[in-house]
């Protein structure tokens, strides 16, 4: 019965100090987390975000088919490219309307 005392204490005491190591190491972690957030609360935020602009064609295939015959034939073959080459001009369209209307921009595409 002695022995059987002794094994629960020892258990009993084994978790115990495993649980406590536990909660050191959260504590530990809770710590640096809280000193990378207070870094992050130290940053200024005077500086204004820069505002983009985002242009998609809904449906640059018939986009395509409609303004040129070779993509009514391109387009079932090749939509990939089809597409690319309607952003490609349409950002020159949009670029020329710019610097006519002396408007300095910044027109690059980006592949999602």
């Amino acid at each position: 019965m002695l022995y059987l005392t002794a094994t629960l204490l020892g258990i009993a005491l084994a978790a115990t100090v495993w649980l406590l190591v536990q909660v050191r190491r959260q504590q530990t972690r809770l710590t640096s987390l809280q000193g990378r957030l207070d870094k992050l609360a130290d940053i200024d935020m005077t500086e204004e975000p820069d505002i983009l602009l985002t242009l998609r064609v809904v449906d640059p295939l018939a986009l395509a088919r409609r303004e040129s015959r070779s993509a009514r034939v391109l387009g079932d073959r090749l939509p990939i490219t089809v597409k690319k080459m309607v952003y490609q001009q349409v950002m020159r369209e949009v670029a020329e309307e710019l610097k006519q209307r002396n408007v300095e921009a910044i027109i690059q595409m980006e592949y999602r």
